[in-house]
């Protein structure tokens, strides 16, 4: 009132950005890590399943000679890496609900995790299980392709 005008707002408009500022430098931070982290675990999925079709060729190549289908295969090689998938995220899941409830106990307003928890466990595991589901596939439509006597004449 003494300087005969109101101040300027722009003066107080940064406050909330600064005050989260620690906030979004950890989720830059974390985004890295996780998108990292993704790409080690998707090159070592892509690993394991091509190591483990190739090493089952010729498993694979008498179950073609025996009348198998290439879905029958699929769905025998997919079970095997869902039940590791599944016992993965039941692993993860426990500690991922602590490190997250960890984490929100430092904000003013607490935030309940009991209806969304669920639905991103149940989105992880889904997505896991299609990227080994999509990985297998191409893995044994591959191995699958050759002809069962050139696989069993090579071992």
């Amino acid at each position: 009132k003494l300087a005969g005008s109101a101040p300027h707002h722009w003066l107080f408009e940064n406050t909330l950005a600064d005050r989260y500022k620690n906030e979004q430098r950890l989720q830059l931070f974390m985004s890295g890590f996780a998108l990292v982290a993704l790409i080690i675990g998707l090159l070592g999925i892509y690993g394991i399943t091509a190591l483990n079709t190739q090493k089952r060729a010729r498993e694979i190549a008498l179950r073609k000679l025996h009348g198998a289908k290439k879905w029958q295969i699929i769905r025998l090689l997919n079970r095997d890496f869902s039940l590791i998938v599944l016992l993965a995220n039941v692993i993860a899941w426990p500690m991922a609900i602590y490190a997250i409830g960890k984490w929100l106990e430092n904000f003013h307003q607490h935030f309940s995790l009991a209806l969304w928890l669920p639905v991103f466990c149940a989105v992880a595991l889904a997505i896991s299980l299609l990227v080994v589901w999509l990985t297998v596939s191409l893995h044994t439509f591959s191995i699958g392709r050759l002809r069962p006597a050139e696989v069993l004449r090579d071992e």
